[in-house]
């Protein structure tokens, strides 16, 4: 099973409330992590969600969950 686990942290560089993101995909069959930084636009998101093919998604609750969890279901 692979998880994806997603940190979102909000900088206020030019005060537009956009966040940087790491995550971490865990392949739970053989304990291998990777990691990766995007920021938070509709388009890094789903190549994310597309790279990695999770079989869960976490992430902190926030203004942007509803489109991720649209992008998760598509």
């Amino acid at each position: 099973m692979k998880i994806l686990s997603i940190l979102l942290r909000r900088h206020y560089v030019n005060d537009l409330s956009k966040f940087n993101c790491v995550s971490c995909l865990l392949n739970t069959e053989s304990n291998a992590t990777e990691f990766a930084t995007f920021k938070t636009y509709r388009r890094e998101f789903k190549g994310i969600l597309h790279r990695t093919h999770s079989h869960l998604v976490m992430m902190e609750t926030y203004s942007i969950t509803g489109w991720v969890h649209d992008l998760c279901v598509e």
